[in-house]
């Protein structure tokens, strides 16, 4: 089928490529993003080529992520690749939009990375702001109070509809988690 207006076939999906020097750090995105919208109307057929062998399984990969938890302290961006791994987010009962509101609210309450003050500061920061704990709270109170307030030194944040216990209630046994893997691997390294 030549092209009405120059001549030329019409472009095709097979037709695109992209291109990157270390696909595997793009990975999790690309599953999150495309691999989301399978068996919808939205949905853009992918392949992704010359991924390296983590790559190929997820889980894997976040296992790798779990046992560098004792020397890198783990990031809102580092947490929603967590929950990009399929069996995971279905253990924490969190599907790829739940994933999306939870990154929404987490991030405008302020969490940039450590699980806690005791992570932060193992990691080089101090004090629990920004953290991922100093989040949740601003959350759960503004949830609590249902509007914008000040409580002790917590700035509430009202942000939670009535659907976002089961959400929230996932990510706390997914920090859970982290917070039992990061314990164990200090126990581990400490010896």
């Amino acid at each position: 089928d030549a092209d009405p207006v120059d001549g030329a076939a019409p472009l095709q999906l097979r037709d695109i490529a992209v291109l990157a020097p270390d696909i595997d750090r793009y990975l999790p995105h690309i599953q999150a993003v495309f691999g989301s919208a399978l068996g919808t109307a939205r949905a853009i057929p992918f392949s992704v080529a010359d991924a390296g062998a983590l790559a190929a399984s997820p889980l894997v990969e976040a296992f790798v992520r779990l046992l560098w938890l004792a020397e890198e302290p783990i990031t809102l961006p580092g947490l929603i690749d967590l929950l990009a791994v399929p069996a995971l987010a279905a253990q924490m009962d969190i599907d790829a939009a739940s994933a999306g509101r939870l990154q929404d609210w987490l991030n405008a309450a302020g969490a940039r990375w450590g699980l806690d003050a005791d992570d932060r500061a193992a990691h080089g920061g101090d004090g629990i702001a920004y953290s991922l704990q100093f989040a949740i709270e601003r959350l759960l109170l503004g949830h609590a109070c249902g509007a914008p307030a000040q409580i002790g030194d917590v700035a509430a944040l009202p942000m939670l509809d009535g659907q976002a216990t089961a959400q929230l209630d996932g990510l706390l046994r997914l920090l859970d988690v982290l917070r039992q893997a990061a314990a164990t691997l200090e126990i581990e390294a400490n010896g």
